[in-house]
This record gives C-alpha cells, sequence and structure tokens, in this order.
C-alpha cells in the first residue's frame, strides 16, 4: 500500500436508470466515465466528471460482461449471447451487435489481449475466440468470432461435475507475440487452466499447458498487474493469496459470510499492493496483502453483486453495485484522492442527467449511426 493511508468514501449513489441487479460495472481506461449494466438489459454509460448519464441503451437482455476498447468504444456481452459493441464519436452514437452462432452461449465474460488481436468470450460451459480488428482510419473496432474452445482437463474429483466457467484472464506477462498467446481460464469445478493459443500458418490451435487445481470449489479469480500473485475466492466467501506460479499461499482470508454458496467477487487492486472482496451481507472488505490486515470495510445497505476498481497517480475509485428484495438497484461510487492532489468531487448523493442518449437496440443488429441527444426514426 502506498506510504500515506488512504479511506474511500461514498460520494455518489447513481439508481435512477437501473431496477435488478447490477451485473457489471467497468470504468473506462481514463477513469472519466463508468458503463453499467443491469439484469434487465439497461446500458447506461456515465461521465464521472459531473455524475452525468450519457447514454442508456436498452439492449433487450441481461448486461453480464463490459469491456472498453479505448476511450470512446465498449463492448457489452449479453444473456442471449450477443456481443454488443457501443462505439461514441464527437457528434454520433454507433451500436452493432454480432451474433455468436455455434460459438457460445450467454457472454458473462470478455477479456482482450494485447495488442488487441483477440478476444476471449465466455460463459456458461463455452469460451470462444473472437477476432479483433480495425481499419486504418477507423475508430471502431471489429469482432467476429473465430472458434470455440476445447472442454477442460477433467480432473478425477470432478468426473461428473458440470463445466462452468467462473473468469477469464490473458496473461499479459507473456509478451506481444502475434504468434502465441495465453489465456488463463477458471472454472467453478475444474481449476485454473493455462491454454495457449497459437497462429500456425493462419491456422488458430487451443494447447493445455497447465492445470492448477484448487481447494474448493472456484467462484471467481484474479491476478496482480505483474502475475506473481493471484486471488481466489470460493463458494463459503473466503479468499486465499497465492504465489504465482509456485501456487504457494501468502494470506487466507476467512469468510464473512460462510456457507452463502454464491459467485463472491474479488480482486487484486491498488497495483497488487490490497484485496477487495465482497460479501452476501453487503460490504466490501478491503485488505492488505502483505499483512493481511482488513484496512477498511466499505458498507452497502443491500448485498453486493458486482464491483469494480480504477486507480491512478491522482486518484482511486471503486463502483460497487447492489440490489434489494424490492429489485431496486444502486451503484455506489466510492472515491479517495491522494493527499495535495486537486479534488473537486461533490459529495453529494444523488443522480445527475444532462442531454442524455435513449435507444432500445431491436434484432437484427445492424449497424447505427444517429447524432447524440436524438433517436432514430
Amino acid at each position: 500500500m502506498p506510504d500515506v493511508e488512504l479511506e474511500y468514501k461514498v460520494i455518489r449513489r447513481l439508481g435512477a436508470s437501473q431496477s435488478g441487479p447490477i451485473k457489471s460495472l467497468q470504468f473506462s481506461a481514463d477513469g472519466q466515465k463508468l458503463a453499467t449494466g443491469g439484469s434487465n438489459g439497461s446500458l447506461c454509460i456515465w461521465s464521472l466528471q459531473h455524475f452525468q448519464l450519457l447514454h442508456q441503451i436498452n439492449a433487450g437482455s441481461p448486461v453480464l460482461s463490459l469491456l472498453w476498447i479505448g476511450k470512446t468504444q465498449i463492448l457489452a456481452g449479453l444473456g442471449n449471447g450477443t456481443l454488443l459493441a457501443v462505439s461514441e464519436t464527437q457528434a454520433e452514437l454507433y451500436i452493432e451487435g454480432h451474433e455468436p452462432g455455434d460459438h457460445g452461449s450467454r457472454v458473462e465474460f470478455i477479456a482482450a489481449d494485447q495488442p488487441m488481436e483477440h478476444l476471449a468470450v465466455g460463459g456458461g460451459n463455452t469460451i470462444s475466440l473472437w477476432s479483433l480488428s480495425r481499419g486504418a482510419n477507423s475508430q471502431t473496432w471489429k469482432t467476429e468470432p473465430l472458434m470455440v474452445f476445447p472442454s477442460p482437463p477433467i480432473p478425477h474429483t470432478a468426473v461428473d461435475k458440470a463445466v462452468v466457467v467462473t473468469g477469464i484472464h490473458w496473461d499479459r506477462s507473456s509478451g506481444e507475440k502475434a504468434s502465441r498467446k495465453q489465456l488463463f481460464t477458471g472454472f467453478l469445478h475444474h481449476g485454473i487452466i493455462l491454454s495457449s493459443v497459437v497462429n500456425q500458418d493462419g491456422k488458430l490451435r487451443v494447447d493445455s499447458l497447465r492445470v492448477c487445481l484448487v481447494p474448493s470449489e472456484l467462484a471467481s479469480f484474479s491476478f496482480s498487474p505483474d502475475y506473481t500473485s493471484f486471488v481466489i475466492a470460493d463458494l463459503k466467501g473466503s479468499f486465499t493469496l497465492l504465489q504465482y506460479p509456485s501456487n504457494v499461499e501468502i494470506q487466507h482470508f476467512e469468510p464473512h459470510d460462510p456457507h452463502s454458496k454464491r459467485l463472491i467477487p474479488s480482486a487484486i487492486i491498488h497495483g497488487g499492493n490490497a484485496l477487495l472482496g465482497a460479501n452476501k451481507s453487503g460490504r466490501l472488505m478491503l485488505w492488505d496483502c502483505v499483512d493481511g490486515d482488513c484496512l477498511q470495510v466499505l458498507s452497502h445497505e443491500d448485498p453486493v453483486h458486482v464491483f469494480t476498481a480504477f486507480y491512478d497517480e491522482h486518484a482511486f475509485w471503486i463502483a460497487s453495485g447492489t440490489s434489494g428484495p424490492d429489485t431496486r438497484a444502486n451503484i455506489y461510487l466510492w472515491h479517495v484522492a491522494e493527499p495535495g492532489s486537486a479534488d473537486n468531487t461533490s459529495t453529494k448523493l444523488g443522480s445527475s442527467f444532462a442531454l442524455t442518449t435513449f435507444l432500445t437496440v431491436v434484432p437484427p443488429f445492424l449497424l447505427l449511426g444517429f447524432t447524440k441527444g436524438s433517436l432514430p426514426s
């Protein structure tokens, strides 16, 4: 952790445009925008500078995953298997849908490799590889399905267990060689698989390199930025921090909701120095990765379903999505500024609206372009 103590505070709660559980959250690469996806099919893009809702799109299916491609394009994975691409220019908003065909079911995870040539898309029991390209004079990325990954190796302890994908991460430490990329895929009952994606004479091949069996069911996993450690979460609500590639345990964090039996999110943040994990009672716990101390408890009124984090040299952000028994949904924005930095962030709770684009997407998915602030006829 940094030498100075940082404390997150709720500075805004966004809830006017979502109903039902929040399924996905993602900060843009520059931390200026937040994309949110709901179980009701609502995809919202917010400006964090003034906490304004910029665009609201009814995708027609639950928005299960989000990935920013640059500053102005967001990919959204839908419950019906569609990959939705939303691109913003200075004057227009473009929306294009890509149907997977035989290349998958619901899209719960999206991950892009470097240097932005492929997408790994997963959900249910399927992981597929998609191409990612952009024209020489175009700011819009194009993608299409290429192949389906083979089923994971089946250990003797999981012979009768269903294949359930619980995470996808490209190995950024493997370099940017076009002929060979490495991908980590996590499964509820089958551990973590490290695979290589090889482009040989124009043909793609996926080979399993390593299987990391975990001691319990794998609810989620994520890596530190330098890929020297990773965290796994189980269905009991506990988290274990491990060295990579030795798999030696560094810290174990005991559950606050034993036997919760739900997929608990977890992430290594702050450049690998802190662990963030959610529990069913509506709390986010921030731990020090070195000594295992709890640094802060971020309390919520309702259970946390999903969260995301962003930080740079000036500010730290956490966004968390909750929903309660009355189906209300809230997005909490937590923020801390480093001492000495300019922080003009308002602390007033609520929702702000500027000139907002509202759009309902209807198949077939054609490329739509329209001026911001108006709707296509």
